[in-house]
């Protein structure tokens, strides 16, 4: 976000990319609100859930028991350090954006661009 402090508050598609690699895809009717809440250092598990997600997948490599609610793992101090390293590893990513106001295109092209980058390890588009 340090690098685009210009984002629009549109509606659009962002894709966050680790180095070369793309690792998510997805759209939000306010670009800039929604950027901040991804890469901010003290977000919550439901602003941030990229960052959430890529900390479940580092805790899983360890000995942290992650049970409970995704609010209650958050403040779990054996996954807390996994999210906070996940937040700034975010923080860090390589982002890109386009506006795009028709919500049935955005929801058309996230998927399409989900399929086509192969990011499907965070984006499951899982209902809860």
């Amino acid at each position: 976000m340090a690098d685009h402090p210009n984002v629009p508050n549109t509606p659009g598609i962002y894709l966050f990319s680790d180095g070369d690699t793309p690792i998510y895809i997805g759209q939000s009717r306010k670009l800039r609100a929604r950027l901040r809440q991804h890469t901010g250092a003290t977000r919550r598990e439901n602003e941030a859930s990229l960052a959430f997600n890529l900390a479940k997948r580092e805790a899983a490599k360890t000995s942290v028991i992650m049970t409970g609610s995704r609010a209650m793992l958050q403040v779990d101090p054996d996954f807390l350090p996994h999210f906070d390293a996940a937040r700034a590893s975010v923080a860090a990513m390589n982002v890109q954006f386009i506006e795009l106001a028709d919500p049935i295109a955005r929801t058309l092209f996230e998927v399409y661009a989900a399929l086509a980058l192969n990011t499907v390890e965070f984006n499951s588009f899982e209902t809860h």
